[in-house]
């Protein structure tokens, strides 16, 4: 999973068993091996506006007293249209649920909750499509020294996540793809995927995102019916 000004869920998979689930994308990395997974192109681009445009302050720290949903937003976080898994580049975003009392916290954390909430939806339908993966690796700059987010993924996720210790994690994947083409490494079943810190979810946290999530994928089906 990488985050850095959009965000992407992939899995390398046997070409033979790259049946691509709705809504995702595949291509060939080799002759062996697919790439299945999908995009979502508003992450580290959508946090630069709500920072210059609602001036949120103090970055992560604006949410230590914040609490998981707690805001009652909704967030359609699509600034830069919508990839995975409707695939519609006019698509805009929409803040819903705001009062007199909603802060620029609030709409700030809300975004990247429903950031998190896109990704987990790819991370559903892979699952759903037989595409299990034993563990979840963090890449990107917007993970890259962020603990906030890190956390916040694993509790969206409703389980653990592992930050990559690689500075250009896709670089670094198609050394690898093309070392093992051709035969200078054994394979890529012997590569390892580093990662550092584990991140695991909060049990009450990831009881709230389930339902929270649950709203989010509700709003988003009447905004696009609505032609948002």
């Amino acid at each position: 999973m990488s985050l850095g000004t959009s965000g992407a869920v992939r899995v390398a998979t046997n070409i033979s068993q790259a049946l691509i689930p709705p809504g995702l994308f595949s291509y060939r990395a080799n002759r062996q091996l697919a790439i299945i997974g999908g995009a979502v192109s508003s992450a580290g681009n959508a946090w630069l506006w709500l920072r210059q445009t609602l001036k949120v302050s103090g970055g992560y720290k604006a949410f230590e007293r914040l609490t998981p949903d707690g805001h009652g937003l909704v967030v359609a976080p699509f600034w830069a249209g919508e990839r995975s898994p409707a695939w519609r580049s006019n698509s805009r975003a929409s803040i819903l649920g705001m009062n007199l009392h909603t802060s620029a916290a609030d709409i700030a954390l809300a975004t990247l909750e429903a950031i998190c909430y896109s990704l987990a939806s790819i991370v559903d339908r892979l699952s759903d499509a037989g595409f299990h993966a034993d563990k979840i690796v963090l890449s990107g700059g917007m993970t890259a020294r962020n603990n906030f987010l890190a956390t916040l993924l694993a509790n969206v996720l409703g389980r653990s996540v592992h930050r990559s210790v690689v500075s250009e994690a896709s670089a670094r994947g198609a050394s690898i793809l093309a070392l093992a083409d051709v035969g200078l490494i054994a394979g890529l079943d012997s590569i390892e995927l580093l990662s550092s810190k584990e991140f695991r979810p909060d049990d009450d946290a990831k009881r709230i995102y389930i339902d929270a999530k649950n709203r989010w994928l509700e709003c988003n089906k009447s905004l696009r019916d609505a032609g948002f």
